[in-house]
Formats: C-alpha cells, sequence, structure tokens
C-alpha cells in the first residue's frame, strides 16, 4: 500500500507544469568581409571576435546569435535596438550614447599606413599624406585628422569593400597608399601570397586602440544590469587567464 501511495505521488509530481526559466538569446552583429576578426567561413561566422564571443556566451551562461552586415548597418541596428548588441566598436561620444560599453576591449586596433615595396616614405602624421589618394575599408572611422583633411580637401579617400580592392588598387597605382588594420592587412597578404610585396610604415595612423562589444541601450533586455555585468565580469576573466591572447594567437598574433 505504501509503494502504490509514492507511487500515486510522483505520477503528482511528474504532472506539474515544470517553472519556465529560459536565459533570453541575444541578437548581436558585427562586421562582414573583416577577416582575421570576422568573416563568413563554408556559411559560418568565424574569426578572432566572433570565437572570443562565442566563448564569451558560453561562459557566461548567456546565449548569442551572430549576424555578419556592413559597419553602417550594423551601427543603426544597434541605434534602433533591432540588434541587442554589436562588436567590435570604437568607443565614441556618439555611440555612448546609443549603447553601453564593456570596458575589456574584445581587441585592440592598430591602423597603419600600407605601400608598395620600395616606395616607404616618412610618416609621421596627416600632413604626410597631403596630396595623396588613401584607400580605406567602407564605414571605417580613422580618426578625426583623417576626416578634417578629406573635408579640407588636403586627401582624397577612396572607400571600398574589402580590404581585397585596396591592395589590387595599389598595385594597378590606382591608390598612393591604404590604410589598414594591422592585423587584418597581415592575414589578407598572406592569403594572397604578398606578404613581401606591400609594406606598413612603422608609425601608426594613431595610438592603438580597443575595439569594445557594445550592448544597445534601446534594446529589450530582460535584467540588463545583470546581463552587462555577467558579460563584463566574464570578458575580464578571459582577458586575464589568456584566453584573449590565445584565440589572438591562433591568427597569427
Amino acid at each position: 500500500m505504501r509503494h502504490a501511495y509514492k507511487a500515486f505521488l510522483l505520477l503528482i509530481v511528474l504532472a506539474l507544469p515544470l517553472p519556465a526559466h529560459s536565459e533570453q538569446s541575444l541578437s548581436f552583429v558585427t562586421v562582414e568581409n573583416f577577416a582575421p576578426y570576422a568573416w563568413l567561413q563554408d556559411g559560418n561566422p568565424t574569426g578572432i571576435d566572433v570565437e572570443i564571443i562565442d566563448d564569451l556566451s558560453q561562459r557566461s551562461g548567456i546565449p548569442v546569435t551572430i549576424s555578419l552586415l556592413p559597419a553602417k548597418r550594423l551601427i543603426q541596428m544597434i541605434k534602433t535596438g533591432i540588434a541587442h548588441g554589436g562588436f567590435a566598436a570604437f568607443k565614441t561620444p556618439a555611440r555612448e550614447e546609443i549603447a553601453d560599453f564593456i570596458e575589456t576591449p574584445v581587441h585592440l586596433s592598430t591602423y597603419q599606413i600600407f605601400v608598395k615595396k620600395d616606395a616607404e616614405f616618412d610618416f609621421q602624421s596627416t600632413k604626410d599624406l597631403h596630396g595623396k589618394s588613401i584607400g580605406k575599408n567602407r564605414g571605417f572611422h580613422i580618426s578625426e585628422e583623417f576626416s578634417k583633411a578629406e573635408a579640407d580637401g588636403k586627401i582624397h579617400i577612396v572607400e571600398v569593400s574589402k580590404m581585397e580592392q585596396n591592395i589590387e588598387m595599389l598595385n594597378k597605382g590606382r591608390l598612393d597608399v591604404f590604410v589598414g588594420n594591422k592585423l587584418e592587412v597581415a592575414y589578407t597578404l598572406r592569403q594572397l601570397g604578398l606578404s613581401n610585396m606591400i609594406l606598413p610604415l612603422p608609425v601608426p595612423v594613431r595610438t592603438p586602440q580597443g575595439a569594445h562589444l557594445m550592448i544597445s541601450k534601446a534594446a529589450k533586455i530582460d535584467d540588463r544590469r545583470d546581463i552587462i555585468k555577467r558579460l563584463s565580469e566574464t570578458l575580464l576573466g578571459m582577458q586575464s587567464d589568456g584566453t584573449l591572447n590565445k584565440i589572438y594567437e591562433k591568427y597569427g598574433k
């Protein structure tokens, strides 16, 4: 009789509805065609930043989906809240109005001037580029100094969609120089077998800058403060335990 009673209670417990609890999945966006940081491989996002965010998601227990988009669409989706977050972005006053930034950078970006071999020159400031045609990836802000020089007609900026286009145009003489992310250009040149044909000038165009994960202020996020806190603490931990460096090294830091 006692066994029958226990079996009856067990059936009642199993029939009760389970408490609904599932972590909200966050939609993150990043820039397309930006190897080695983010690009599509066999239809799936991959790269330094993608690996870091995937690891961050697993460690923090916060589900994340990642989509790759043009740079200008990324900022618009963060501003409107269509995307919950985006990476990896430079911190600016305008962007801080639309997003909360996770303090630990996803990566540091060093931007340099690239020229054809044997066409090197002394570069110290934007003044040394006056009169030149300069390529850069579309949607990337180099510096206020560059923007002013372009607005004043001192330099001519040519925007392209892919780093390969900068390299091709430089080789064909359609550009004097191009500005590029150190790791992105090095990776692309290796893929094209041109590492010895195009070289960086030693002085960066600006101080190396942190590129961050930002969380949209307009997006509806359950337990926003807790989510941001968990992401912040987890990414800091990944930096402290060497995880970030290990990922960088995989791609030839």
